[in-house]
């Protein structure tokens, strides 16, 4: 039988082993969070299958999951600037219709927690087609390489 100190002492020593556990599992899952989320996380993420619910602006997006999806190395004019209604729409003639066969290539979160992706339609790289028509400018992220819509 044990004393009523070795029984305070081993429940002692359980409660803090706990704790313990607890706080490495929490360390883990947010080392794992930032992680898979880093903007220069070379993990492809791809997933097709999407639909395209509403167009935000000429480079950001909502899908049928609650994402939001802003394209990666293209910008586009905002709210009140010249430009904007067209490249809003032309986003939205590209991806509302296409009844989930959108390709999504995730590259991380940016500052306001939109996943940055490059997002294919076919074999179409639809950051690139609004640089190419002109209805946005490339825009680097630190550390990320933008060449495919710079060539």
């Amino acid at each position: 039988m044990l004393s009523e100190t070795a029984k305070t002492t081993l429940i002692v020593i359980l409660a803090v082993l706990a704790l313990i556990g607890c706080f490495a599992l929490v360390i883990y899952l947010l080392s794992n969070y930032g992680n898979n989320n880093s903007i220069e996380s070379n993990d492809s993420g791809n997933d097709s299958y999407n639909y395209a619910i509403e167009v935000i602006d000429g480079d950001t997006f909502a899908i049928d999951k609650g994402e939001i999806i802003r394209l990666l190395c293209v910008d586009t004019p905002e709210e009140g600037d010249s430009g904007y209604a067209e490249a809003k729409n032309y986003l939205s003639s590209i991806i509302i219709s296409e009844n989930g066969n959108l390709t999504i290539e995730r590259r991380g979160l940016d500052k306001y927690n939109r996943t940055l992706a490059w997002v294919y339609v076919g074999g179409l790289l639809i950051n690139k087609e609004l640089i190419d028509n002109e209805l946005g400018t490339l825009f680097e992220y630190e550390g990320m390489n933008c060449s495919r819509v710079s060539n």
